[in-house]
């Protein structure tokens, strides 16, 4: 799709990721975590190879995402 300023809102790849949120039900123990973030960087690296601004958007959204304990 051609990059026009008057394209509607739901077009623009900003605005695909509404609110962003997760909650963690489990706090994993230190011995987990290596395992834990090698799947967010391939999932990260799956995300960036098949949407590229998509990816760059969900980075600009993380440091606002709220995040709960249950």
């Amino acid at each position: 799709m051609v990059n026009h300023p008057n394209r509607s809102r739901r077009d623009r790849p900003g605005d695909r990721l509404q609110g962003l949120g997760a909650t963690v039900l489990r706090t994993p123990d230190q011995s987990e975590l290596p395992n834990l973030v090698a799947m967010i960087v391939r999932l990260w690296g799956e995300l960036h190879t098949a949407d590229p601004a998509l990816a760059r958007e969900l980075a600009r959204k993380l440091p606002a995402a709220e995040i709960r304990h249950e």
